[in-house]
């Protein structure tokens, strides 16, 4: 999930779908080969995964986010809603939503739930018995909505160094009790360019090997505690995943996190408020995004109402087709959006041109 940065910039920092096939189409295979194969959104190279996070908390328009989820789950490989929160004792806070998952019932779109650690609580890491609690709970869950949940996304964040051993022994005792059940699993990681040292709590080696994918939380490279930028510029992305793959992943492990969304800065300061893409574009109007070289990431000025200079940095369909690109010229398993309810449709269409 996308990070919090004002509150949580002193810590570390952001998921869709199992290949949803047509009648008669076989199951994209984990990890296999680019080939391509034929979809009803256009279609995309088999093996290449697209996750969509669903932040449903704030999504005071459903409906429209539920018709973009039905008119592009061709593209969509999993839907990862944020749903469980694990707390310090190993229960489960659950805010799943019935209607939700009746809607994924009915339009066949398996889901991947995010699973995150309630308020920062990091606790249950370091007590076995909490430990093994929380996941006893997540695999009760996965049996319980068999039908309809692929795995879980897990994302654990402003964790102390400390339970660096107790993510990777919490991740290694559910990765195997979710293949029994024939699903799936993945993480999400804040990616630094010293992520192998023991000062981090995520031992990349380690968790690649105790998961299906590891999520690059590659955004915000600039962001509301810092001087405007772009919020994920290409190199930059692109030296977050060299840094992984140099720690140890597999480039076939890494999903790129890719953002729908930006932020607004007053000019020369830091201080900023978060922006979709739809509100940006709703903002810039008629006029052309500046598109920075090389990171292509737009951007635009303006003067508010109290005649303050502001500047947006943003990501567009055209910033994350270039993504896409890098995703699949180095190889990786796919990318991951935060989050649906952001984008507008030429976001897919620009992600459906790049996987062509």
């Amino acid at each position: 999930m996308k990070r919090t940065r004002r509150g949580l910039v002193a810590c570390c920092a952001v998921l869709l779908f199992l290949p949803l096939l047509a009648a008669g189409c076989a199951l994209f295979g984990r990890g296999a080969a680019p080939a391509r194969m034929p979809q009803a959104g256009g279609g995309g190279p088999a093996g290449f995964q697209v996750l969509a996070f669903y932040d449903d908390r704030d999504e005071k328009a459903r409906g429209v986010v539920l018709d973009t989820l039905v008119r592009n789950k061709a593209l969509i490989s999993e839907l990862s809603p944020f749903w469980y929160k694990v707390n310090r004792d190993g229960s489960l806070t659950d805010m799943s939503e019935k209607d939700v998952l009746a809607f994924a019932e009915r339009n066949g779109i398996r889901l991947m739930p995010l699973v995150t650690n309630q308020a920062g609580n990091d606790a249950f890491l370091t007590d076995p018995a909490a430990r093994s609690r929380a996941v006893a709970n997540l695999l009760a869950l996965l049996d319980r909505n068999s039908r309809t949940y692929e795995g879980f996304s897990i994302d654990f964040q402003l964790l102390s160094p400390g339970t660096r051993d107790g993510l990777t022994s919490f991740m290694r005792s559910l990765y195997a009790g979710v293949k029994k059940r024939g699903k799936s699993l993945n993480i999400d990681v804040i990616p630094t360019g010293q992520a192998t040292n023991r000062s981090s709590p995520y031992d990349l080696p380690a968790l690649a090997k105790v998961s299906d994918a590891i999520v690059l939380m590659t955004y915000d490279n600039h962001s509301d505690a810092s001087r405007p930028g772009p919020v994920a510029g290409l190199e930059w992305v692109r030296t977050r995943i060299q840094a992984a793959e140099k720690a140890g992943v597999a480039a076939g492990r890494l999903m790129m996190g890719v953002a729908a969304y930006g932020y607004d800065w007053v000019q020369g300061t830091a201080n900023a408020r978060t922006v979709s893409l739809k509100e940006a574009k709703m903002m810039l109007g008629r006029a052309a995004p500046v598109r920075g070289t090389p990171d292509l990431s737009p951007h635009f000025t303006y003067t508010a109402k109290d005649g303050r200079p502001h500047v947006v940095w943003y990501e567009d369909g055209t910033s994350v087709a270039q993504k896409v690109k890098l995703a699949r010229d180095m190889g990786l398993r796919g990318i991951a959006i935060w989050h649906v309810g952001q984008e507008d449709q030429s976001y897919w269409d620009a992600i459906r041109g790049a996987l062509r």
